[in-house]
């Protein structure tokens, strides 16, 4: 007990020193806005300028003043049981030139839903505020951000990717999809929240795994760890959010509050 209680005091006092909290700040709410009837009304950082909702999937895009940064927000399921309930647990294959990278069928399915629409988005916002610097974000399945992130490395090499931050995000795809994220060398930043269900599914034993690099905050939001899975073949840390695995990662209000804000429909607007 006392070893694992220090190594959380000591991972935590380390992490200060590579962990932006007024980046994830900055993130948290912008992923919580995507879920709002009037996503960042009276917001002077960030300026709005589209709001893509269509075929149950939602984004919004706009220019971010202090990062001079185009953002992208996707929102979450409105209904997290039932969305959980519904994970297809099957891979699709999307990257013909990687053809054993795979991804969840229903997350690429719903990300491809509004892709064309979120690309013209961040197209035309670059033009107009002159950068070509870009950060994504989203909450639950709101990690499809991760594959956008993707697509804009392969795709779209003149921008820079800034940051990419997720909060209680889903495993997306299986490990040669996190290999391929790994050598893509995308500044990811995966928060969890203590016994948070979402970023538990799909099972490891169906094959997925998750993207690093992990951040998992204490049940009250007070303390968090810089997670150990960095590394070129680690996997999750398994004294982190994984820890409450298989039994105990049951929490649906720890997924829905993240950073002492509330998150989803009914969240903090």
């Amino acid at each position: 007990m006392f070893n694992k209680l220090f190594k959380f005091m000591v991972l935590s006092l380390l992490s200060t020193m590579v962990y932006s909290l007024d980046l994830v700040s900055t993130s948290i709410n912008l992923a919580q806005a995507a879920y709002c009837s009037n996503p960042l009304e009276n917001n002077n950082a960030n300026i709005l300028e589209y709001d893509i909702d269509k075929h149950s999937m939602r984004a919004i895009v706009g220019y971010n003043k202090e990062y001079n940064s185009t953002f992208v927000s996707y929102r979450g399921s409105e209904n997290i049981k039932n969305w959980v309930n519904n994970i297809k647990v099957r891979f699709t294959y999307p990257y013909p030139l990687l053809p054993h990278v795979g991804v969840e069928s229903g997350f690429y399915q719903s990300y491809q839903a509004i892709y064309q629409e979120v690309v013209k988005a961040i197209v035309d916002t670059t033009y107009k505020y002159k950068t070509n610097q870009i950060m994504l974000t989203g909450h639950s399945l709101g990690g499809i951000s991760t594959l956008l992130a993707i697509d804009l490395k392969h795709n779209y090499p003149d921008y820079q990717l800034t940051s990419l931050v997720t909060f209680g995000s889903p495993r997306m795809g299986n490990s040669e999809f996190v290999k391929m994220f790994r050598e893509l060398d995308i500044n990811s930043i995966r928060v969890t929240h203590y016994y948070d269900m979402v970023p538990h599914v799909p099972e490891e034993r169906f094959g997925y795994q998750h993207i690093p690099s992990e951040i998992w905050y204490n049940e009250d939001n007070t303390k968090f760890i810089n997670c150990d899975d960095n590394s070129i073949n680690s996997k999750e840390d398994d004294t982190c959010s994984n820890s409450c695995s298989p039994l105990h990662c049951t929490s649906i209000n720890d997924h829905l509050t993240y950073l002492n804000v509330k998150m989803g429909i009914d969240g903090d607007c």
